[in-house]
C-alpha cells in the first residue's frame, strides 16, 4: 500500500534494459509498488539522491536499507494471485483469480 525509508544500495532493472544497474549513495524511497504472492513478487521503486534527483525501476535482489524502511502490506482475501508463465512472452505474467466461496462483491 505504501512505503517510506532510505537505501544506501538500489538494485535495479531499467526499462527496455536486460541487466541490472547498481547505484550507491543515499537515497530517500519516494514510492514502492507492486504485488506479492506465492509465486514471488513484482515491485517497483522510486528513489531521490541528495539533490532531488529520481530515479526508479524494477526491485532486484541486492537493495540495502540505510535507516528504515516502512512498509505497509494490503491484503486481498477473496483474490488469488499467482504467476503462470505467458505462453506469447514467455514471463511470469499476474493471473487473479476469485477465491472459491467469496463473495461477488469485494468490500
Amino acid at each position: 500500500m505504501t512505503c517510506v525509508g532510505s537505501l544506501t544500495t538500489a538494485a535495479l532493472r531499467f526499462a527496455n534494459k536486460p541487466g541490472p544497474a547498481t547505484l550507491t549513495g543515499h537515497f530517500e524511497i519516494c514510492s514502492l509498488v507492486g504485488t506479492f504472492s506465492r509465486d514471488g513478487c513484482h515491485l517497483h521503486i522510486s528513489i531521490a539522491d541528495g539533490d532531488g534527483n529520481m530515479r526508479g525501476g524494477h526491485v532486484l535482489e541486492g537493495c540495502v536499507i540505510y535507516t528504515t524502511a516502512e512498509i505497509m502490506l494490503g491484503e486481498a482475501t477473496a483474490l488469488t494471485f499467482s504467476r503462470p508463465v505467458d505462453p506469447e512472452t514467455t514471463w511470469d505474467e499476474l493471473a487473479i483469480e476469485r477465491r472459491p466461496g467469496t463473495l461477488d462483491v469485494i468490500p
